[in-house]
């Protein structure tokens, strides 16, 4: 049983691949702040933050949460697992939600999105918390430090 149902649920179509990305969201749809939490790894679901999700649901948040292709209720392509496909389906959950700017929350892996986004999308995230970062930039041609350190 869950603390929190969402309030409401869908899926978004990455347009790289039209991998089918499972989101849902919680909370007061018309808050003054969304949080978007991240994946931490392609092999977990979006439930890992049911211990998150209704508090800040609860104190006046917009919170958003996706499955990773792979996983959950998501898609399972048979390849497409790289960086930049995750960006994508990112991008996509945001884009059918209609969040223009939210804050990010990436644990573990889901670190490295939540770098990238910030880097490459600075209008879209307000905010970015990263909790035990998994992030290793060398030899990664997704992560570009100059346009990081830039922001």
């Amino acid at each position: 049983m869950r603390a929190i149902e969402p309030v409401s649920s869908g899926f978004a179509a990455n347009p790289e691949d039209g991998v089918n990305i499972h989101w849902e969201s919680f909370g007061p749809q018309d808050a003054k702040q969304t949080t978007v939490f991240l994946p931490t790894w392609l092999i977990v679901h979006s439930r890992i933050w049911k211990g998150q999700v209704p508090y800040f649901a609860q104190h006046g948040f917009r919170v958003v949460t996706y499955d990773p292709r792979g996983n959950g209720k998501s898609d399972r392509p048979e390849k497409g697992y790289q960086v930049d496909r995750h960006i994508g389906d990112t991008l996509a959950v945001c884009a059918a939600n209609g969040i223009e700017r939210a804050a990010f929350v990436g644990l573990s892996w889901g670190a490295r999105p939540g770098v990238y986004l910030a880097a490459e999308y600075p209008d879209l995230v307000e905010k970015l918390i990263l909790i035990g970062a998994s992030i290793r930039f060398e030899d990664h041609p997704m992560m570009n430090m100059d346009s990081f350190l830039d922001v």
